[in-house]
């Protein structure tokens, strides 16, 4: 393999190995103590592909993928999606004497662009992106 194509691995397996991490003190199997030690060798100077590759799995990390499509329904009650959740590459919501809530800071986007399209009737939306 040439010296560049030596570098093109090497940059894939840090970014694989970064995304593991995130992933691993994000679901509480590493501390933040063990994450930044990790990440240190990751990210040093004098780390080879050999050892990248025992900490990364062979299979790259998929990227999220989108629902085509999803309805939000509202009756005489409230709905509400905040936290992690997957946001449609088209979501409608539908309320009817009731609140929709919708809470885009931690939802996951895998689609390049989402419509949201919301009809109401007597009853408040919100949607907060910040």
């Amino acid at each position: 393999m040439t010296a560049a194509g030596d570098s093109h691995e090497l940059d894939r397996l840090r970014e694989a190995a970064q995304a593991r991490l995130e992933k691993g003190v994000g679901d509480g199997k590493l501390t933040l103590e063990e994450y930044s030690e990790q990440a240190a060798i990751v990210w040093s100077r004098d780390v080879d592909v050999e050892r990248l590759r025992r900490l990364v799995p062979v299979e790259a990390p998929t990227a999220p993928v989108s629902r085509p499509q999803s309805t939000i329904v509202g009756i005489f009650g409230d709905t509400k999606r905040s936290g992690r959740w997957s946001l449609a590459v088209k979501t409608l919501a539908l309320l009817v004497f009731g609140d929709v809530k919708l809470d885009l800071r931690s939802a996951v986007i895998g689609a390049r662009t989402s419509t949201i399209t919301l009809v109401t009737l007597f009853g408040d939306l919100r949607v907060r992106t910040r």
